[in-house]
């Protein structure tokens, strides 16, 4: 739900939300780190490392989990619970 003064959410933030819910259910429920949810949305992993900050920050929709099992791939992203 978009509260008051929060940027619109576009067609790509929603894509990119789409293709990590879909990675996020394909691994168990566990986060997934940002490659697999770029493959997923078909964009580069610059634009949507972007999204997936907006979606974070702004939205309030993916949270990030800094500490990663490998560290070489970075932070996973997963999707924020509703409340």
């Amino acid at each position: 739900m978009k509260q008051p003064g929060q940027p619109p959410s576009t067609a790509r933030h929603e894509e990119v939300f789409r293709a990590l819910a879909s990675a996020e259910e394909r691994n168990g429920g566990e986060p997934v780190h940002l490659e697999e949810i770029s493959r997923g949305a078909g964009l580069g992993t610059d634009e949507t490392q972007i999204l997936l900050d907006d979606l974070r920050r702004l939205h309030h929709r993916v949270t990030e989990l800094a500490g990663s099992d490998r560290p070489d791939l970075g932070p996973r992203f997963g999707t924020a619970p509703r409340l």
